[in-house]
């Protein structure tokens, strides 16, 4: 509508324009003639300055607020970064506990494989075998968004969201963080408990010494040489002369040597308060202060000592009371 009015307008223009220039003194009169032309070009140039000068103005002032809004947003860019190094350090930690759990559940689960334990103590391990499936899952990357002045979604709604997901996903990190240290306590108590049981159980007293027959019992019985009553404080085994005579359970010798009535006797001193006892040798196989465990050969069968025949004489105590030894051997 404007643009009509100044082309109605400047057709009515006179054909020319003269400026004159009037001095004080008495020079001459000096005459600028102005064609019309020129009038209507330097109209459209204003016209168009003007235009030109208010879009700049705006898209200025535009860019300002622009500028203003990165400026913010990097302010807050770096505080995100900053969160975010903090939290990555928290999940490098919690990774690493995560890896020291394995490590943990790997050394009980073989200490498991390589001896019988107790159902207690099992069971016990398999609690620890949840950590796997309860392991740390990172969050999804799309709970963080990228905060942008450009996204549809409004500047405040972004970084409330961004903010929310970042306290939610801290949370569950630092919980998990607690976790862990109460796993691997868990872990770690399991594993010295079972090492202990496994000690327990190679240490203590297990099946007999020979593989020959028991001829005679724990107990009161009658004496194969006097015929008297008398109280057996062992087994018997009989078994071929010479015949291998085995330890039933890890210790350390504490005697070899003669006995009046036991013979060559091996006495063994296991640890967890056993100690067993093993008599009427033919010969002896290990010196005192040697380690041996189950199943290692300390002696030879014999008759040695008050004996009928060949025979392994076999006795166990428990906390320095002897017990029977049949109790001991399945």
């Amino acid at each position: 509508m404007g643009k009509k009015k100044l082309l109605k307008w400047l057709p009515e223009l006179p054909r020319s324009f003269t400026l004159m220039l009037v001095p004080h003194s008495e020079k001459s009169i000096h005459k600028l003639r102005i064609p019309k032309i020129v009038i209507k070009v330097s109209c459209i140039l204003g016209v168009g300055l003007v235009i030109l000068v208010t879009f700049f103005s705006t898209r200025y002032l535009q860019m300002q607020d622009q500028l203003v809004e990165l400026k913010d947003l990097r302010k807050i860019n770096n505080v995100q970064a900053d969160k975010l190094k903090n939290l990555e350090s928290k999940t490098k930690q919690l990774d690493a506990k995560m890896s020291e759990l394995r490590f943990l559940e790997k050394d009980v689960r073989e200490m498991l494989d390589r001896g019988e334990i107790s159902s207690r103590s099992s069971s016990s391990s398999n609690r620890g075998n949840n950590i796997q499936t309860s392991g740390f899952r990172p969050a999804d990357e799309s709970r963080f968004p990228v905060i942008s002045f450009l996204d549809s979604t409004s500047y405040e709604e972004r970084k409330d969201q961004w903010d929310e997901n970042y306290q939610q996903t801290a949370s569950i990190n630092d919980v998990l963080l607690a976790e862990t240290d109460t796993v691997k306590e868990h872990l770690e108590k399991l594993k010295e408990d079972v090492a202990i049981r496994k000690a327990y159980l190679e240490a203590k007293p297990y099946g007999l010494p020979n593989s020959g027959r028991i001829t005679s019992y724990y107990g009161n019985r009658r004496h194969p040489l006097s015929g008297r009553r008398d109280f057996h404080t062992g087994i018997d085994i009989a078994a071929p002369y010479g015949n291998l005579v085995v330890a039933t359970g890890k210790g350390t010798v504490i005697f070899t040597g003669y006995k009046a009535g036991y013979g060559r006797t091996v006495i063994i001193d296991h640890p967890f308060g056993f100690r067993t006892i093993y008599a009427h040798n033919s010969s002896l196989k290990v010196k005192v202060g040697e380690t041996v465990t189950r199943g290692d050969g300390i002696a030879l069968v014999g008759s040695s000592g008050t004996s009928t025949g060949p025979h392994v004489h076999y006795e166990v105590f428990a906390n320095g009371t002897r017990v029977n030894p049949s109790d001991y051997i399945r």
